[in-house]
């Protein structure tokens, strides 16, 4: 369960819009014989998306991983089409992880939602 001086809601809508970043930065290039390591647009999407999440270490993970593979299909140690599946895999065990979380914080949402009115509320009588 993650704990700051932040407010749960806050956490859910950065962890919320965090995946579905997650999920926009992997699309594939728009011409399959594009690059996507050289496109100067994802790679400063990547950065921007690194500085406004420099705290979520499952983001900066998947960045980095993102930084090794274009490194390696530069040199030639692999191929774009293995770094790609690699990459991938990698990108949906952080949705994976961000979904778990997210439930989580769902969860504690509700608790806390559900405690605020049992104690806001006055028996009759």
């Amino acid at each position: 369960m993650l704990k700051s001086g932040r407010t749960t809601v806050s956490r859910f809508c950065d962890l919320a819009g965090l995946l579905a970043l997650g999920m926009t930065l992997a699309a594939p290039p728009a011409a399959a014989s594009e690059n996507y390591c050289d496109d100067p647009k994802a790679a400063n999407d990547w950065h921007r998306a690194a500085v406004r999440f420099q705290d979520n270490d499952g983001f900066q993970v998947l960045h980095a991983i993102r930084i090794g593979l274009c490194q390696k299909i530069k040199d030639g140690s692999i191929s774009e089409e293995h770094a790609i599946e690699l990459f991938e895999r990698q990108r949906q065990r952080f949705i994976g992880d961000g979904k778990n979380q997210l439930d989580e914080m769902a969860d504690e949402l509700l608790e806390e939602q559900n405690k605020k009115m049992l104690e806001e509320f006055e028996p009759l009588g």
